[in-house]
């Protein structure tokens, strides 16, 4: 291969054409990663700020949340308000930043908002603490609903689960449609 230096042409050997051409090769295709990743990140952020539902706290969770990483990453979670209560907690422990007022509203905005995916908790199977965590119940209305199936066989239905003494039928009946009997 050769080349033009100055006003002379000059002949270099292949492999330091090979190496030139490979530094270029590399160095294209190293902008153009950055580019598509770069550009596929402002996007995300772009939308998933637009497609944030609408109530109170929306801005406190674009404002902190967005601030550290994209609302993609928030967005793609779904739990319970006690597990965005430790998420939240975990993000003030690396950094972010509020209020507890705005920390509880961010809470409240995301549990609202993205809440656990619905399963179905068969109360016949459950532990207690399947039981406390999925049907977000206290310990002892678990344990009172464990010690009850063991003591008269497995519930076959809502009135028999009503029975368990000294539970809170209210709580139950608000995750009533959660609760299921046989597999």
């Amino acid at each position: 291969m050769y080349i033009r230096a100055g006003g002379a042409v000059k002949r270099i050997g292949a492999r330091l054409a090979r190496m030139g051409m490979m530094k270029n090769m590399n160095r294209a295709a190293l902008l153009i990663s950055f580019l598509v990743a770069s550009l596929t990140a402002v996007s995300s952020s772009m939308v998933q700020a637009q497609d944030l539902p609408a109530g109170k706290g929306k801005e406190l969770v674009e404002n902190t949340c967005g601030s550290c990483h994209g609302l993609d990453v928030v967005v793609a979670q779904h739990t319970t308000k006690d597990g965005w209560a430790s998420i939240v907690d975990y993000m003030v422990s690396r950094g972010a930043s509020g209020t507890p007022e705005e920390i509880a509203t961010i809470v409240d905005y995301l549990a609202k908002n993205f809440p656990a995916a619905a399963t179905k908790t068969n109360v016949n199977k459950a532990t207690a603490m399947d039981l406390q965590t999925q049907l977000e119940l206290t310990a002892k209305d678990s344990e009172a609903i464990v010690k009850y199936r063991t003591d008269h066989g497995d519930f076959k239905d809502w009135d028999g689960l009503a029975k368990v003494p000294g539970i809170d039928t209210a709580k139950l009946t608000a995750k009533k449609d959660s609760i299921v009997f046989t597999e």
